[in-house]
């Protein structure tokens, strides 16, 4: 940790905190001067300092705090850094930089640091008290969790704090450990950690030494809950780079591209009712929990992830290959998301859902995200027709009713069917429903 800080302290010792035109004068950090606001960006304020020529400070909105600038205004600033090359110079206007301080912090002296600004060979850090402004290796900002407490390694005019780890510790915690022998270290339901490489799909790819290939699907981000419950989007949560931490929920053994290597498939779960403790679950509630064609069964309960939107449905996983199809009807009770399923959901979402007709041989799926038993629902117009029975309508869940020319419209209303429109959706009361799919009133 010291070297690397006295490695910092003697680089800082060579740069160059002067300006040497029109006159010599000295821009060290933590020094404070007068500047004068000339430009509001999006990014920070744009001033000017006085007495200066060629001269540009900029404050960063990280660096300053709330408050209304004006143009025109003069403003204290504290120093962050200086590039003589550029001339630019980069203040912070937090005040308690701005108050003068007759005693400067000593070797040894604690410090919370909060984060300022990140270079490319170094990064600067701030205190509130005692107020400084310090230096430290440029891998902090990515590495530490700020506010940090470190020590003030030198009292130079760039101080330098130590590092609360060295560099080739700092990234010890993506580092993943090798399972030399798979067959023999893992099983349905043990705990394996492993590196992200990409997201494909609803799919999030990992991979471990020696030859561990990893899969987790959107639907084994989160719990099942229940039938008509808003749906997640899981894989928002998921970092692009890192490690991942999961459980096995099934091994397959395949050869790898020179035949002799075996790559092992290893099917991923992170919900939380199977992260607890392997002792507390059995390899085969493990094994169950991965949704495979044999054990889809009507009525059946699962997580299922859009995966993608059309005019008159919605694809769904329910399971690495394993594809559902959700009329609209079987969507939702609102007649807007009907009228505009682009609108109301999107890739990746999760619903809880409900197997409404399954062929695992022709690997046919229908599903439903909403709950059974009704008393309300949209119904889709298929047919009027003369007569008591003036209008048969499509029903969530596979299902068909009929609407009593009474029922249509109030008493008052002449001639009812003509006001109707097939195809179109509509809300309708369920008076009567029907048994084993037959249809209801």
């Amino acid at each position: 940790l010291k070297r690397e800080a006295e490695a910092l302290r003697l680089t800082l010792l060579q740069k160059d905190f002067t300006q040497s035109v029109p006159k010599k004068r000295s821009f060290m950090p933590g020094s404070i001067l007068q500047a004068e606001i000339t430009k509001i960006e999006s990014y920070g304020l744009v001033l000017s300092v006085k007495n200066a020529k060629n001269l540009t400070a900029v404050a960063l909105k990280e660096n300053m705090p709330e408050m209304k600038p004006e143009v025109g205004a003069t403003q204290k600033c504290a120093i962050l850094d200086y590039n003589a090359e550029t001339g630019i110079l980069d203040v912070s206007l937090h005040p308690e930089l701005l108050e003068k301080h007759d005693e400067e912090p000593e070797v040894g002296t604690e410090l919370q640091v909060l984060p300022a600004l990140s270079k490319k060979s170094y990064c600067i850090c701030w205190s509130r008290k005692p107020a400084a402004v310090v230096f430290a290796p440029p891998y902090a900002p990515s590495t530490w969790k700020f506010p940090v407490k470190t020590v003030l390694h030198s009292a130079d005019a760039a101080k330098v704090i130590l590092c609360p780890f060295p560099s080739k510790e700092r990234n010890k915690s993506n580092q993943v450990p090798q399972i030399k022998r798979p067959e023999e270290e893992l099983q349905p339901g043990s705990p394996v950690k492993m590196k992200i490489k990409s997201l494909r799909g609803l799919e999030v790819c990992c991979a471990a030494p020696v030859g561990l290939q990893g899969h987790l699907h959107a639907t084994q981000l989160v719990d099942l809950g229940e039938l008509g419950d808003d749906g997640v989007t899981p894989l928002d949560t998921v970092a692009r780079k890192g490690t991942l931490e999961a459980r096995i929920l099934r091994m397959k053994r395949r050869a790898g591209e020179d035949k002799k290597a075996k790559i092992w498939h290893l099917e991923l779960t992170c919900r939380p009712s199977l992260m607890g403790a392997l002792g507390l679950k059995d390899s085969s509630e493990y094994e169950s929990a991965l949704v495979k064609w044999p054990i889809l069964t009507e009525g059946m309960k699962v997580a299922a992830a859009v995966q993608s939107i059309q005019k008159s449905h919605l694809w769904m996983e329910v399971g690495s290959g394993i594809k559902g199809r959700v009329a609209l009807l079987d969507c939702s009770t609102d007649l807007a998301a009907l009228k505009s399923p682009g609108e109301h959901f999107h890739v990746g979402q999760v619903f809880t859902a409900r197997v409404l007709r399954v062929k695992s041989a022709q690997k046919e799926l229908d599903l439903s995200l909403l709950p059974t038993k009704q008393s309300r629902s949209i119904a889709r117009l298929s047919k009027i027709q003369d007569g008591a029975t003036a209008a048969i309508l499509q029903l969530p869940g596979k299902q068909w009713g009929a609407a009593h020319v009474t029922e249509l419209f109030d008493v008052w209303a002449k001639n009812p069917q003509q006001r109707l429109k097939v195809g179109t959706y509509y809300e309708v009361a369920i008076l009567d429903g029907g048994e084993g799919g037959e249809g209801g009133e």
